[in-house]
């Protein structure tokens, strides 16, 4: 998993799309610990986002279970959007 994510900072610091890894075809970097990667920091992001509604300082009881349901479709939600995203977009590579 660790190797994932200094993968990942190879692609954000430009080292695996240079004009000469380009040039050779093939970036070289499994998809599928990518994709891990994406799903995991795309969960974490959620939970912040979903957070939010828990934390908000709500008293009325409704309200916190629905926050909490919130917070849950939130987790759940973005990484099904890239998930879905990405299966309907492999064909075209």
């Amino acid at each position: 998993m660790l190797n994932s994510f200094r993968q990942l900072d190879t692609i954000l610091r430009g080292d695996a799309t240079r004009l000469s890894s380009l040039q050779q075809g093939q970036i070289g970097i499994p998809i599928a610990g990518l994709t891990f990667v994406l799903l995991t920091l795309g969960i974490v992001y959620d939970i912040c986002m979903g957070a939010f509604a828990v934390i908000n300082g709500y008293t009325n009881e409704d309200v916190v279970a629905d926050a909490w349901m919130q917070m849950f479709a939130s987790t759940v939600k973005l990484p099904l959007l890239f998930l879905l995203t990405l299966f309907i977009t492999f064909p075209s590579w």
